[in-house]
């Protein structure tokens, strides 16, 4: 049998199952060196890192022909017992709350052990999401605090796996009572009549709030349809004035009035411009035995309001002038002024305005 080094006391033995100088078995101390070596690994995987480190202690000594693995072996848990202390106290400060100190004792370490260095990372994972989240939470705090609640909205929902989290589902639950209350805001000024404020409330609402844009998509959409309505009559309104029909414009101009009321300070120079242009025949109705101004929507501004005048007598109705009677004129009622009356029942005498039905489509709100 061929000569072999002994690797405990390193001298050569003619005998190559057992040394002649320090009797050791060669299969024997291999085994035994191998089993010490998984010993110390089961140690380790356990967490036990003391009891790991004063078995590796012995190794060196115990097989000098692995001395400078087990140094190495040694130094490594030395270290791992350093960074388990060091995550411990990570483990303490991120409990804590302080996840700046966290981030600094667990920076730039490696643990020799496996599940130890897995452990290191998720805790390093975890705190560098709640820095994140907690750098959030402040500016979308600061946010809410300045009343920029889109930015402070947009910042929370942004916001995942934080510690915090009751908190940011605090303020979200803030945040939906006041995009709640000015919903319903805009919602009190179409009940108003205040269309044109209601449609840059809801504007105001889609842009700086886009989720939004479902819940209050119905509202924008009337609003914008009316105001095309509006525009539509108004359009048609200035086209029959440049056309000098005068009494279908300050009709159109009049309905806008009743309509839009904030539209007036627009049509009210069209409808002063328009004055005495406009003028009504009551030529037309004679076979009428008699003519109720009112029923017309023609209100006299005096004392006439609501009288009755004979058609056959009547001549024309000057929108502008008005006329008071005396009691044995001629001419009693022949001019008054020609104002749109709103609770009048609609005329189904004269012939109706050539009103394109298309255009102005029929808008209830």
């Amino acid at each position: 049998m061929a000569d072999k080094t002994c690797p405990k006391c390193n001298k050569r033995s003619e005998d190559g199952l057992s040394c002649q100088h320090c009797h050791i078995n060669f299969d024997e101390y291999e085994t035994s060196k191998q089993e010490k070596l998984i010993e110390v690994r089961v140690l380790l995987s356990e967490n036990k890192y003391d009891a790991a480190r004063e078995l590796a202690e012995k190794l060196p000594g115990q097989f000098p022909d692995n001395r400078t693995d087990f140094l190495l072996l040694l130094s490594n848990i030395k270290r791992d017992i350093s960074i388990v202390d060091k995550y411990e106290q990570a483990q303490k400060a991120y409990v804590e709350g302080d996840f700046n100190r966290t981030s600094m004792l667990l920076r730039n370490i490696k643990a020799f052990d496996p599940n130890l260095n897995e452990k290191v990372i998720s805790l390093r994972r975890k705190v560098e999401r709640n820095l994140q989240n907690n750098e959030k939470f402040n500016r979308a705090v600061q946010a809410f605090d300045g009343g920029n609640y889109a930015e402070a909205k947009s910042l929370f929902k942004q916001i995942h796996g934080f510690d915090r989290q009751d908190e940011v589902d605090g303020y979200l639950e803030k945040i939906s009572y006041v995009t709640g209350a000015m919903r319903e805001e805009a919602v009190e000024c179409i009940r108003k009549k205040q269309f044109d404020v209601a449609r840059e409330k809801f504007a105001a609402l889609q842009s700086a709030f886009p989720d939004m844009q479902e819940e209050i998509e119905g509202y924008a959409t009337l609003l914008g349809k009316r105001v095309e309505i509006k525009n539509n009559i108004f359009n048609a309104a200035k086209q029959a004035q440049k056309e000098k029909r005068f009494l279908e414009a300050k009709i159109l101009y009049s309905y806008l009035e009743s309509r839009f009321p904030e539209f007036l300070p627009q049509i009210l120079p069209h409808i002063q411009e328009i004055g005495h242009k406009a003028v009504i025949s009551l030529a037309d109705l004679e076979d009428l035995a008699i003519i109720d101004l009112s029923a017309l929507g023609l209100d006299d501004d005096r004392e006439g309001r609501g009288k009755l005048y004979s058609a056959a007598d009547s001549k024309e109705y000057v929108a502008g002038d008005v006329i008071t009677p005396d009691a044995g004129s001629d001419d009693k009622g022949q001019i008054t002024a020609v104002v749109s009356s709103r609770d009048s029942p609609a005329d189904t005498v004269s012939s109706p305005l050539q009103i394109d039905k298309e255009g102005v489509a029929d808008f209830v709100l």
